[in-house]
């Protein structure tokens, strides 16, 4: 496709969505008015995006479980004792993984809004679990 083409396609769309935007904005008050849609929507989108990209999600997967586990391993060799040394770095890991990242933001909404973070425990659960499970499964496995 010349690259003029897409130029123009681009500018075109983007008029339209400029000129239709009010009932763009009407259709999707609409949609979220449904029951349940602000929980639905963002999964079924979420999953698309999984199910398309899925090579990128396993190779993101798998980079971030190497350096958690370059990192767990490093705090292991660190430690004075041996014994248990790598479960000790695991749980470290996994700490500060799950709720430094949520002490940030929960500094970052009060300094801005001078309201505290409303989602904080369930945050720091689902990261936490998230980090728990990349920890877990040894690379061998898959």
């Amino acid at each position: 496709m010349d690259d003029m083409l897409k130029v123009a396609l681009v500018v075109l769309l983007s008029s339209i969505v400029v000129f239709f935007s009010k009932e763009f904005s009407d259709l999707f008050k609409k949609i979220f008015a449904i029951a349940g849609m602000k929980l639905l929507l963002p999964l079924l989108l979420v999953t698309a995006l999984i199910v398309n990209f899925e090579p990128w999600i396993y190779m993101l997967l798998t980079h971030i479980q190497g350096f958690l586990w370059a990192l767990s391993t490093k705090l292991a060799s660190w430690m004075p004792f041996q014994r248990g040394a790598n479960y000790v770095a695991n749980i470290l890991v996994l700490m500060a993984f799950s709720f430094l990242p949520v002490m940030g933001l929960q500094y970052w909404v009060k300094r801005k809004s001078y309201h505290s973070f409303p989602y904080e425990g369930l945050t720091i659960t689902v990261l936490w679990l998230f980090f728990a499970v990349l920890l877990t499964i040894a690379p061998h496995y898959y």
